[in-house]
């Protein structure tokens, strides 16, 4: 996981600005100064979740100088659904797999070879109690989640598609 992480204030915000897609942000209990105050309103432009955690755990993600700040980048790109259904060619009918209640990263990369081998077009990927899109995860599906359409995380967009 350590290949996926970026620490410190400034890298941090660097990476936002730069549209790396930030999996997680932990940012440590209490911290304060105008630099995480920036940082903070970067993540709700951005609608970027945080979560505070005591310095104890930033400690055990990384052994850096991380001023407070660990973020996750996402191994994979992120794409909305429309993104993915407008790659669909005309004559075939959209494939999108949907995770629900996945939670490990094993199962994860067994579905992903599936959904690959039957055809899909896509993976929809849930924001909160999933299994996280992580280095083993890519490892465990190699290479159905780098050839499958990148996922979606997006409630709305998962809402805008049952629609259509």
């Amino acid at each position: 996981m350590t290949e996926n992480l970026v620490f410190g204030i400034r890298p941090v915000v660097e990476a936002i600005e730069a549209g790396k897609q930030i999996e997680k942000l932990y940012i440590r209990k209490g911290a304060e100064g105008q630099l995480m105050t920036e940082l903070r309103d970067l993540c709700l432009r951005h609608r970027i979740r945080t979560q505070e955690v005591p310095v104890e755990k930033l400690n055990r993600l990384t052994r850096g100088n991380h001023q407070g700040v660990v973020a996750q980048i996402s191994p994979i790109g992120y794409v909305e659904l429309n993104d993915i259904l407008e790659r669909v060619p005309e004559d075939e009918t959209p494939l999108i797999v949907l995770f629900d209640g996945v939670t490990d990263v094993r199962n994860f990369g067994a579905i992903a070879r599936s959904a690959e081998c039957a055809g899909a077009h896509g993976l929809i990927v849930p924001l909160k109690n999933a299994a996280p899109v992580n280095s083993e995860a890519i490892r465990s599906s190699f290479p159905s989640a780098a050839s499958v359409r990148s996922a979606t995380r997006s409630k709305r967009s998962r809402q805008k598609a049952t629609r259509w």
